[in-house]
């Protein structure tokens, strides 16, 4: 998908991306969702939502994903292919944590994977290297250092290291002890110079104590001396601290050639685990907003039900954000919204466009899954101030622009977005030209959407084919807007009576109503009155329901009543049959036995 006129920026899809970034474990991660685009293919994307789909099951119901220890290790494991190249212990550590990640997740989705077929499936392809995760294992601590296990060699050199060190210090310790009643120390320690242990004395007495001066103090007070009978010992502490470091380099060389060995399968486990993450991150953004993957289609309706927009739930509780509920069937292809300011005219406008590039991205959407969403191959939008002192162009004449490029790139498979179109410039003529470029973008066939002020475009919308009148309700009585989307009729701009609630002058209030003309009075008033009867409709529409789920309601209670009764009258019917057949049994008894007394 093309990105003219910056409409990812417009649409605020990379805030949606860095948003989604939050929950990523990974650097890796972070960089899919960098890169992260609509596509155009179907099956991609159809794909792409399953698989959210899969991993929010997962988070939801089933136990943590062991995807914890998640490092970048490519340079590791590109510097590993270096002849002789020896990696550093650190870095190894971090090879092992992700062949620990890599084989928890192979075995994790190995028992899962009817239950999460699409993952399982990614999953099945990581290699699982238990021999190179064991060998690293056994050699590197979990501080990333060489463990005196790594091999025996290490741990005789590491051991010689330890009792000698000990001897020097028990050495440095008896001499400190012989000279502290002195004044030739400066403070009874034993430190180390150049990985010597050394005793500090003071610079006037440093021949009185024999051995070899390492250094001074900055204030030239104290000089560090190592004294003579520790030389030799210290000697071969260093030459043991060299052994010790060459098997550490071949401990670490061989674990290198092992990573080397299997690196371009590593490469692949941490591509397959960083797009887990990346999975991970857009389900439990899917979580967040109580997502949902819609139907996508090529072609057809469109239609957007109880659908919020993203950055809305951001900023505010659900509760406290309208919906949208929007369509666009075969009937129209261009819809023009008008309505107050600050009404929401934009907003529902940027919701179609954003949850469109989310879903095209694989990412679900706040809607209900019921919705319906078009795969656009461009989606363009033309909004907000684009003034350009640089290039010498007017607000107006890059709105102009922009509508030209749109109109050279748009058809059938572009979703148009304009805002305020037609604005900008002398009232009529504005909408001449809006009129004239919707009734060529319906033409192209492109998916149009525009907001408005010019209540010309309303009447050419609904004389025009194709096209559709929407508002975004206003509540007449507290002259409020409600955010609610209503398709079929226009809106009102309730400019003069915002004014009024606002108590301005009722002068000013009469002049602008004469002002306005009697016959745009008209159109407006028939407006009012339409949105009047449509709300006072609305709300004994409502009321009708309301009775109608209460005798609903009522007609079920009945109908409980009536199988109750039924069925106490059968249980009544047995019970009473049981004891006719009773009493007939014991009069025959009975019967019988007088017969019997009387022969």
């Amino acid at each position: 998908m093309r990105d003219l006129l910056n409409s990812f920026e417009k649409l605020e899809f990379d805030k949606i991306k860095k948003y989604i970034q939050r929950y990523s474990i990974s650097d890796l991660s972070r960089e899919h969702l960098d890169k992260l685009v609509p596509s155009v293919n179907i099956s991609e994307i159809k794909e792409n939502l399953s698989l959210v789909t899969e991993m929010k099951l997962l988070l939801e119901t089933d136990d943590p994903l062991p995807l914890d220890n998640l490092s970048d290790i490519r340079t590791s494991l590109h510097r590993s292919a270096i002849e002789d190249y020896i990696l550093p212990s650190v870095e190894l550590h971090q090879i092992e944590s992700v062949l620990i990640t890599s084989r928890l997740l192979h075995t994790f989705f190995s028992r899962r994977s009817k239950l999460y077929p699409l993952i399982s499936l990614k999953v099945k392809s990581i290699h699982v290297e238990k021999i190179l995760e064991y060998n690293i294992h056994q050699a590197i601590d979990e501080d990333g250092k060489v463990k005196d296990s790594a091999s025996k060699e290490l741990s005789s050199v590491r051991r010689q290291i330890a009792n000698k060190s000990h001897a020097v210090r028990r050495n440095l310790e008896v001499l400190l002890k012989n000279i502290a009643g002195s004044e030739w120390i400066q403070e009874e320690i034993i430190t180390t110079r150049e990985g010597r242990m050394v005793i500090p004395v003071k610079t006037e007495y440093k021949n009185r104590v024999p051995g070899f001066i390492h250094s001074a103090s900055a204030s030239g007070a104290t000089v560090y001396i190592e004294p003579a009978e520790t030389l030799d010992v210290n000697n071969e502490i260093r030459t043991l601290y060299f052994q010790e470091q060459r098997e550490i380099e071949r401990i670490l060389k061989d674990l290198t050639k092992q990573v080397r060995e299997v690196k371009d399968k590593l490469l692949h486990n941490v591509h397959v685990l960083a797009e887990l993450d990346f999975i991970q991150s857009k389900a439990k953004y899917s979580i967040e907003v109580i997502g949902s993957k819609p139907k996508m289609k090529s072609d057809g309706d469109i239609r957007f039900i109880n659908a919020y927009h993203p950055l809305l739930l951001q900023r505010h509780k659900r509760k406290d954000v309208v919906p949208l509920d929007l369509e666009i069937t075969d009937e129209f292809n261009t819809i023009i919204i008008t309505g107050p300011n600050a009404g929401g005219k934009s907003v529902a406008m940027k919701t179609v466009g954003l949850l469109s590039l989310l879903a095209q991205a694989g990412c679900h959407i706040p809607a209900s899954p019921e919705s319906e969403v078009r795969i656009f191959s461009d989606i363009f939008v033309d909004m907000g101030d684009e003034q350009s002192i640089e290039n010498d162009l007017s607000s107006f004449s890059s709105h102009l622009n922009n509508l030209k490029v749109i109109l050279e790139n748009a058809n059938e498979r572009s979703l148009v977005l304009l805002d305020e179109i037609g604005s900008g410039t002398d009232p009529i003529e504005g909408s001449s030209i809006a009129a004239a470029v919707l009734e060529h973008l319906t033409e192209l066939n492109s998916i149009n959407i525009a907001t408005t002020h010019h209540g010309n475009l309303k009447a050419f919308a609904f004389e025009t084919l194709r096209m559709q009148n929407a508002a975004m309700e206003f509540d007449q009585t507290t002259l409020q807007p409600t955010y609610r989307y209503r398709s079929g009729v226009p809106g009102s701009s309730y400019a003069i009576e915002m004014a009024e609630r606002l108590k301005m002058s009722s002068v000013i209030i009469k002049r602008s109503r004469e002002i306005k003309g009697s016959e745009a009075n008209k159109l407006e008033d028939l407006i009012l009155d339409l949105e009047k009867k449509s709300q006072e409709l609305k709300s004994t529409l409502d009321k009708v329901n309301e009775e109608k789920s209460r005798l609903h309601n009522l007609n079920l209670v009945y109908q409980n009543k009536i199988t109750s009764l039924e069925k106490e009258v059968k249980e009544t019917k047995a019970r009473a049959l049981d004891e006719a057949k009773h009493i007939v049994r014991k009069a025959n008894s009975v019967i019988e036995k007088s017969i019997r007394e009387i022969k």
